[in-house]
């Protein structure tokens, strides 16, 4: 066979072999097209059968709840008949309860600073006991709250905005934690300074615990250290410092030694908490300590007498020193039953160890109503109050046995955090109102501003 021939016959061969792959793939193609549309079709029919099922399924339910209503319509002739439904307006907080209803300025102008220390309890230790102790001292048992009649002070609970308050069973609703978080607006990126004794000191371990918030423990000097924490969800910094007296240590008695010890805070502040600015809320507290100085024959009542200008030195000098600060809290004390602390040395009848207590009590409450702000017209004129712990604690003889004590001087957890959440309310109230108005306030009719030396206004001997 010549060469044409052959090479014809492998041409027509291979044209052959590609008309075959080609009908091949034309086969699957259509077998394929016929599949896919089977398939499309009977997803089609799937779809339109759930469809139907589901049109068949709400016109039962929708059957079933006509003849309900035409049944209890029957039973129940009297009911109104259907209104047609309006959609709602807006509602503070959608009608839910917490919900603010107050601004700080009609706080401070009804005296909240003074009204939430007036409430009481759900449970009392007499008759509860059992149910009041807690699994850890610093928590409050379930059921146990602090509440005060009126609800235009808008208490709000900052525990609530801890991570910690939904732990377990517990729940803490959306009503509540923006309640919270709206009332306590005014102590966010703020320092609270306490100078005080083991009671404070109780008070800030309670909250930074309940934070979950570390405390940290920052050596001053000598022998002396600060503890310290920072609440993240209200951004707030607590501090406190332990003295051993409100007016008995030494240096209160001069504004240069007062001035000295403010100095070493601050540098501790700046260099251990890096806080350059100052506190902007300061408490004065260390009455049980006094008394513990003071319990000689006759010494008590002696100093008692000298205690109002030896605080209007101490405030007024703080407020010259931070000019940062925008209140100034003074806490007093419960009688104590605890050794040394009891004026048993000195006092032998406890109707005179109340007496004293109260009297301290109300030298306090004289100093907050004397530093009025002259300058400041209206409700931010007052910067001094009295955070009021032994209104709060029902008990005249606060024993160990009395249940509001662990052991006759230092308040159970639950007070300590109905006395901090309290406290916290007045601030914010405070700092949101009156933090631009200055703190020059007036006594005995002198003026004494931030800046000033006060030496020779107020003598103390």
């Amino acid at each position: 066979m010549s060469d044409c021939c052959m090479r014809t016959c492998a041409k027509r061969n291979a044209n052959s072999t590609k008309n075959a792959e080609h009908a091949d793939l034309a086969q699957r193609s259509s077998a394929t097209t016929a599949n896919d549309l089977l398939l499309n079709t009977s997803a089609g029919i799937d779809q339109m059968a759930a469809s139907t099922s589901l049109d068949v399924e709400i016109a039962r339910l929708e059957a079933q709840l006509a003849q309900l209503h035409a049944k209890h319509a029957a039973i129940a002739p009297d009911n109104p008949a259907d209104v047609p439904f309006k959609p709602i307006g807006e509602r503070p907080c959608g009608g839910v309860l917490p919900c603010l209803h107050s601004s700080p300025a009609e706080r401070l102008g009804r005296r909240c600073d003074d009204e939430l220390w007036h409430g009481h309890w759900a449970l009392t230790p007499k008759a509860n006991q059992s149910q009041l102790r807690s699994k850890e001292w610093y928590e409050t048992p379930t059921g146990q709250e602090w509440s005060v009649a009126t609800t235009d002070c808008d208490l709000a609970n900052p525990f609530s905005l801890s991570p910690l308050a939904s732990r377990g069973s517990s729940h803490v609703t959306v009503a509540t934690e923006q309640h919270a978080f709206l009332r306590l607006q005014g102590v966010r990126g703020r320092l609270w300074l306490m100078f005080g004794t083991s009671v404070d000191h109780m008070t800030l371990s309670a909250a930074c615990l309940r934070f979950g918030a570390t405390k940290q423990l920052s050596h001053l000097e000598g022998t002396t250290m600060m503890p310290w924490c920072h609440l993240s969800p209200l951004n707030l910094t607590l501090a406190e410092f332990s003295g051993h007296g409100l007016t008995a240590e030494a240096w209160t008695r001069s504004e240069k030694t007062i001035r000295e010890h403010y100095q070493l805070i601050q540098r501790h502040l700046r260099i251990n908490v890096g806080w350059s600015t100052g506190p902007d809320i300061l408490t004065f507290a260390g009455v049980e300590w006094d008394f513990k100085t003071w319990d000689r024959p006759g010494t008590a009542r002696k100093e008692l007498l000298d205690v109002v200008p030896k605080l209007i030195k101490l405030i007024g000098t703080a407020f010259a020193f931070w000019p940062s600060l925008v209140s100034i809290s003074l806490r007093p004390s419960p009688m104590s039953t605890y050794k040394g602390f009891d004026l048993s040395s000195s006092v032998q009848q406890v109707d005179e160890r109340l007496a004293l207590y109260a009297l301290y009590t109300a030298r306090l409450r004289e100093v907050a109503a004397a530093m009025l702000l002259p300058l400041v017209a209206g409700i931010c004129q007052r910067r001094v109050h009295v955070l009021d712990l032994p209104r709060m604690m029902h008990c005249q003889v606060c024993s160990r046995s009395s249940g509001w004590t662990k052991d006759g001087l230092h308040p159970v957890g639950w007070v300590h955090a109905a006395y901090f959440s309290a406290a916290l309310n007045i601030f914010s109230d405070y700092i949101t109102e009156c933090a631009q108005r200055g703190t020059s306030f007036q006594w005995q009719g002198h003026t004494i501003q931030p800046g000033w030396a006060i030496q020779g206004v107020l003598q103390v001997n």
